[in-house]
C-alpha cells in the first residue's frame, strides 16, 4: 500500500514536472480511473483554471456510460471542458478506407476501427490545444493517460492514446492508479464514485480491457516485475510469465522512436 509519506513524494516530483513542461494540460476524459487521476493531478499542479478535459464519445453507449461520468468529473474538479462527439468523424474513415480500398477486400474490423477512434480522438486533442496555444501564448501541452500496465504489455494505440506530451501516469501499475485514487478519497479532493469502473477503452460495446487482454492487470502485475527485474528463471516461468512477455515484445515498437538510417556517412563525405 502507498502510504501519506511515498504518496506525497511521488505527487510533489509529478506537480514538478508538469509546472516544468506546460502552462496548460489538455486531457481526453474518459471517465475511467487513468483520466481521472491524470485531471486531478494535473489540476494539483496547474490549478483547476488551467486544465481543460475532452470528452469524445462515439456512439451513445459512450456518451451514456463513460462521458456522462467524465462530465460529472469535470464539473466536480471545476475545470473547463469540451464536448466533442467523434460519431461522423469515426464513421466516414471507416467508410472512405473501405470504399478506396474495396479492389483489395480490406475491411475494418473491430481493433482497427477502434485504433481509427483513439487517433481521432488524440488529433481532437492536439487541435484543441494548438488552438488554445495560438489563443493564449502558453504553453498548452496534451496528457498521455496510460500506466505503466498498459504500457508494458504495448496495450494502446500507437498515435492514438500512446500519443503524448507528457505521461504522469506512465510509472505507475493498474492498481498503483487505484491506490492514488482511493488516497485523493481519503484527503477530501475525490469522491468514491468517480473511480468504481470496470477498465475499458470503450472501443466497441462490452468492450472491456480483461476481455480483450485475456487477463486481469492484478494477474499480469508479476509477470511484469518479474520481467523487468529479471529475476526469473525458466523453472518459475509460466503461462501468464510467457503470454505478458510474448505481448510486450510484439508491441514494443510503440514506445520506441522511430529509427534514421544513418545515410550522412556516405552523403557528407569531404
Amino acid at each position: 500500500m502507498i502510504d501519506k509519506i511515498i504518496f506525497e513524494k511521488c505527487l510533489e516530483e509529478i506537480k514538478k514536472e508538469i509546472r516544468e513542461k506546460m502552462d496548460v494540460a489538455m486531457i481526453g476524459l474518459s471517465g475511467g480511473a487513468d483520466s481521472t487521476l491524470v485531471a486531478l493531478l494535473c489540476v494539483e499542479a496547474l490549478g483547476k483554471e488551467n486544465v481543460i478535459g475532452v470528452h469524445m464519445p462515439y456512439s451513445q453507449h459512450d456518451a451514456d456510460f463513460f462521458n456522462s461520468q467524465s462530465k460529472k468529473l469535470a464539473k466536480y474538479l471545476g475545470i473547463q471542458d469540451i464536448y466533442h462527439p467523434i460519431t461522423h468523424e469515426g464513421d466516414l474513415h471507416r467508410k472512405n478506407i473501405e470504399t478506396n480500398g474495396a479492389h483489395l477486400g480490406i475491411k475494418l474490423d473491430n481493433v482497427n476501427h477502434g485504433n481509427n477512434l483513439a487517433r481521432t480522438r488524440m488529433k481532437c486533442l492536439y487541435s484543441y490545444g494548438h488552438g488554445l496555444e495560438t489563443k493564449l501564448k502558453k504553453a498548452v501541452r496534451v496528457a498521455n493517460t496510460c500506466n505503466r500496465s498498459e504500457n508494458f504489455i504495448g496495450y494502446a494505440t500507437k498515435f492514438g492514446d500512446a500519443a503524448r506530451d507528457f505521461a504522469p501516469i506512465a510509472d505507475l501499475y493498474k492498481d498503483e492508479v487505484y491506490e492514488f485514487l482511493y488516497y485523493f478519497v481519503s484527503i477530501g479532493k475525490l469522491i468514491e464514485e468517480f473511480i468504481n469502473k470496470v477498465p475499458s477503452a470503450g472501443l466497441w460495446p462490452d468492450q472491456t480491457d480483461e476481455k480483450e487482454i485475456g487477463y486481469s492487470y492484478d494477474a499480469m502485475k508479476p509477470s511484469i516485475m518479474k520481467i523487468v527485474s529479471r529475476h526469473w528463471s525458466e523453472e518459475d516461468w509460466n503461462e501468464i510469465d510467457e503470454f505478458v512477455w510474448n505481448t510486450h515484445m510484439k508491441n514494443e515498437h510503440k514506445e520506441q522512436m522511430p529509427s534514421i538510417i544513418n545515410l550522412r556517412k556516405y552523403l557528407d563525405v569531404v
